[in-house]
């Protein structure tokens, strides 16, 4: 994870020379890294905090983006560069969850490192996605997407990488692989649970343990219940013996 800041799809926050974990972290729709700055507060130095930023946003914002799952998990493999002798906890928010479980499968298709456990917060099982979603479902949400925003001048900025986001929710079509030898667990909102079928999904695509955990009250989005989000998440690394308590 040394390219230029730039460049990288892959940001580290913080040196991490202290880390005993890396915790890498795919964001949702139209999203970048930024948002997973604000967490480097509260994590202990023994977590190395890494962050997924796709071409088209932030420091990237003038590069094509990307509209195909293959394109991005292409990229993504092949800039995989974690090879210190510390684990490595990959995190998927949203669309983060569909593109870090497809990640996993490639990485274990390259015969490279694959992260000690998957992070999943609130994301559909990637078994759910077996017909391709009509054009309409894109335009419908761009428009949501623009009256959540409120500025017409910052969706403008942002959608080209919101569309290209979308496009690849709706092209992906799931297929059937062995499972993922990773272990998962499941973050839910209290006022959004995962259904029995979402939970069950998941659960059929790991050949180990597969934990649920309800972790705030409403969507942990940055403008929400973000900071913790982050706790839950410390709370979870060390629930999974990737943290020890002092």
């Amino acid at each position: 994870m040394s390219e230029p800041a730039q460049a990288a799809p892959f940001v580290r926050f913080g040196s991490g020379d202290s880390a005993c974990v890396d915790l890498v972290c795919l964001p949702w729709v139209g999203a970048g890294a930024s948002p997973f700055h604000a967490w480097r507060q509260g994590m202990p130095a023994c977590v190395g905090l890494v962050a997924v930023r796709l071409a088209g946003r932030e420091t990237r914002l003038q590069q094509p983006v990307m509209d195909t799952m293959e394109d991005v998990v292409e990229e993504l493999a092949q800039r995989w560069t974690v090879r210190s002798p510390r684990p490595v906890v990959l995190l998927g928010h949203c669309l983060g969850g569909i593109i870090g479980f497809e990640l996993i499968r490639e990485l274990r298709r390259r015969r490279l490192a694959l992260p000690q456990r998957f992070l999943v917060v609130n994301s559909s099982a990637p078994r759910e996605f077996v017909v391709e979603r009509p054009r309409d479902d894109v335009d419908v949400e761009l428009a949501r997407q623009r009256e959540i925003l409120g500025h017409p001048r910052i969706f403008q900025a942002l959608a080209p990488a919101i569309e290209a986001d979308l496009e690849i929710n709706r092209g992906y079509l799931y297929r059937p692989a062995a499972p993922l030898e990773v272990p998962i667990t499941l973050m839910q909102t209290r006022r959004d649970p995962l259904s029995p079928v979402t939970v069950g999904g998941w659960r059929s695509e790991t050949s180990r343990d597969l934990r649920l955990v309800t972790a705030v009250e409403d969507h942990p989005f940055p403008a929400g219940q973000w900071s913790e989000l982050a706790e839950v998440v410390l709370r979870e690394l060390t629930a999974t013996g990737h943290l020890t308590v002092d």
